[in-house]
């Protein structure tokens, strides 16, 4: 392979001499190192490549991550190895999750199962690390719920955990970009898998209250979604156990310690009051031990409407 490349043309690698980033030029849509030239006549299409720790051969080490191909499913092909090798830093992770977000923007169809369940690995992976860039990855998060719209399990369910996580962060734009991402996935993925992690125990009952609270919240703009409450208030469309999960999760939440978690909880059993069937439905699933817990509470409520 190096011998197609005159030894005056050659490129040293950054790494060796230390200098940190290279630009070379390359015709668009090329890949064949024998392309690579330094020669001004081939700027009509040109990209940058950047430099990183991928050797190529023993002389150079290149980076194909930023360039911009004419085939998206082979750019996208790239840069899921890129998601998946062990040599990647997260830079390089950020850098192709950018990259990947902005082709799904441009063509959703793009968004296929395998692509999505490795964007939401890295995303959960990097969210659950010291990663010093936490709104950016939130950021992206929103951008694949709204575009990717991926249900795959069990990487939506670590994501989703991920992004809730955050919502105590000390940093008031990380709580401000999960809340983004968690109405983001609310108003855009599927609400059946949405619901199954929301009510979760890992969710739900998170020792910490503004995650509750982050988790009211989402379960609140979900279930005040007239779909959804229709699909949920009707027998033959969604199963018992879900219904039951719901409201249950809504009932701990109406007694809940967090002040917020409470207040999401009453918006939302008010919101649902006005459903004539909803008072029977949820007074079958709620076990009378906290039944009576909410009681009062519930009964107020009820002729607050």
């Amino acid at each position: 392979m190096s011998s197609a490349i005159p030894k005056e043309q050659r490129i040293a690698c950054p790494t060796c001499q230390g200098t940190g980033y290279m630009s070379i030029q390359i015709p668009l849509g090329s890949l064949s190192l024998a392309n690579i030239t330094q020669d001004p006549s081939d700027r009509k299409e040109m990209t940058s490549i950047r430099h990183s720790l991928e050797r190529l051969d023993s002389t150079f080490c290149l980076d194909t991550t930023s360039i911009s191909l004419k085939n998206p499913q082979e750019e996208l092909k790239h840069l899921q190895r890129k998601l998946k090798s062990v040599n990647s830093v997260n830079d390089d992770i950020l850098d192709a999750l950018s990259r990947i977000s902005e082709i799904v923007k441009s063509n959703p169809s793009h968004a296929t199962t395998t692509l999505m369940a490795t964007v939401y690995r890295s995303l959960s992976s990097l969210l659950q690390s010291r990663c010093d860039q936490p709104e950016a990855l939130l950021r992206l998060a929103a951008e694949f719920f709204e575009h990717g719209r991926s249900a795959q399990r069990p990487e939506l369910d670590k994501l989703v955990l991920a992004v809730l996580a955050k919502s105590c962060h000390k940093c008031a734009g990380v709580r401000e970009a999960a809340a983004r991402a968690l109405a983001a996935l609310t108003g855009n993925v599927s609400y059946k898998p949405c619901l199954r992690i929301l009510t979760s125990a890992q969710a739900s009952e998170h020792k910490n209250p503004e995650v509750r609270a982050a988790c009211a919240a989402a379960v609140k703009d979900l279930l005040m979604t007239g779909r959804v409450a229709r699909d949920l208030l009707a027998g033959g469309h969604v199963a018992d156990d879900c219904r039951k999960s719901v409201f249950r999760t809504v009932a701990r939440f109406l007694i809940d310690g967090n002040s917020a978690t409470r207040t999401h909880a009453k918006q939302l059993i008010k919101h649902l009051l006005i459903h004539d069937e909803f008072e029977a439905l949820f007074q079958q699933v709620i076990e009378p031990p906290l039944y009576r817990m909410i009681e009062k509470e519930f009964v107020a409520l009820k002729y607050s409407v």
